[in-house]
């Protein structure tokens, strides 16, 4: 998936030529060889390079510096994890993700013309940018591939938006921060009822993955999971299912 293409195409080019940084021997690149790369001008180049250093200080970064000076583009203290959060900065900011979270999880809490209004977008900009979002959450012909094994399309679409949010936001912050302590006990109870045993990275992709099934109930997207297999009825899936209803069915419904 093209995770970039959720960010607006000057902020794509921002983290183009942030990761080049990162991963250049001496973190700097010559100028001449950046504007090939970007497909860019010098004057485009100087503009983005004066707006990562306004981004590296709204996300209080204080010790890296990405500049230009004799005909290289250079960076210090610049790594990863930065970036990271970098992303993560400009993702909150892009129209296009406002729009996906918005259709995925928010539209039968606000109205379509609300949100417009909110986010002062023509209908005609939020269906163009719609579209090209649910060409990356679930194309056509991935959609059509699970089709023919009888797996229903929303199973895939949840497992892409999970792993939409697990590559945005793991290791900074909580993507559904309202529902993050649920999610924890249900989790608990989850591994300790059937014994799983996760490593931290696990736990972490499974705990976003349960956020996105809330979620995408809440937001009236169900599915039918007795059309794919038959659940076992034991004590130890009753305990789940006491769980559920006790303590998780009330935010998604």
């Amino acid at each position: 998936m093209d995770y970039l293409a959720f960010l607006d195409k000057n902020d794509q080019l921002k983290l183009k030529l942030l990761a080049s940084l990162v991963a250049a021997p001496d973190h700097r690149i010559m100028v001449k060889r950046v504007l090939n790369q970007l497909n860019t001008t010098k004057y485009k180049l100087d503009k983005i390079v004066a707006e990562i250093a306004q981004n590296l200080a709204d996300t209080h970064v204080t010790d890296c510096q990405v500049f230009i000076d004799s005909g290289f583009v250079n960076s210090r203290g610049l790594l990863f994890p930065v970036c990271h959060r970098i992303q993560l900065f400009l993702l909150k900011k892009s129209i296009r993700f406002k729009i996906f979270q918005y259709d995925y999880f928010e539209k039968n809490q606000l109205s379509r013309k609300t949100f417009l209004a909110q986010h002062f977008i023509s209908q005609a900009r939020y269906y163009e940018l719609r579209n090209e979002i649910n060409a990356l959450v679930a194309d056509e012909a991935q959609l059509k591939r699970v089709a023919q094994l009888h797996v229903h399309p929303e199973t895939v679409i949840r497992a892409n938006l999970a792993n939409i949010y697990y590559h945005f936001f793991s290791g900074i912050e909580e993507p559904f921060p309202e529902i993050s302590e649920l999610t924890s006990r249900w989790l608990t109870q989850l591994v300790m009822t059937i014994g799983l045993s996760l490593s931290p990275h696990e736990r972490g992709k499974l705990k976003i993955y349960c956020q996105v099934q809330f979620k995408r109930i809440a937001s009236g997207c169900a599915l039918n999971l007795r059309q794919l297999f038959k659940l076992q009825t034991n004590d130890t899936t009753a305990l789940l299912v006491q769980f559920f209803h006790q303590h998780v069915k009330g935010i998604v419904h």
